[in-house]
């Protein structure tokens, strides 16, 4: 299996010349499995210390717009991370993985670090 780990630019004037990109390199090397960086279709949401329930709710409906193009890619899997807000109404940083088979994001797990310092403040901005 080939497999490309690639970084994206979150913001919005670039992300969709950035997965054209990704796209012509997976057809280009025939690679099947995507690895995307962490939370990469929002700007970084803990660079900031203080949360923002409005930035966090654009940054979750986002990556759910960019993981439902994922299809594009044509990988048979994709691996990424995404901001969610679980029933209990808790902000998460959750991976999932994206198959071609199923074009749905089907949680993996939720990160359980979180840092909180300069630029990381993550557990700042969801829980474990």
């Amino acid at each position: 299996m080939k497999v490309t780990v690639c970084q994206l630019d979150p913001r919005e004037d670039h992300a969709d010349a950035c997965l054209a990109a990704l796209n012509t390199h997976m057809a280009t090397e025939n690679s099947e499995f995507v690895l995307l960086p962490e939370m990469c279709f929002s700007e970084w949401l803990a660079a900031a210390p203080t949360p923002d329930p409005a930035r966090w709710e654009r940054a979750a409906l986002r990556h759910e717009d960019h993981i439902h193009r994922l299809w594009e890619l044509d990988a048979a899997a994709v691996v990424g991370t995404r901001p969610i807000v679980n029933d209990l109404g808790s902000r998460r940083n959750q991976a999932y993985l994206w198959t071609r088979d199923r074009r749905a994001a089907v949680p993996i797990r939720e990160k359980y670090y979180l840092p909180d310092e300069a630029g990381y403040w993550e557990h700042s901005w969801y829980d474990r």
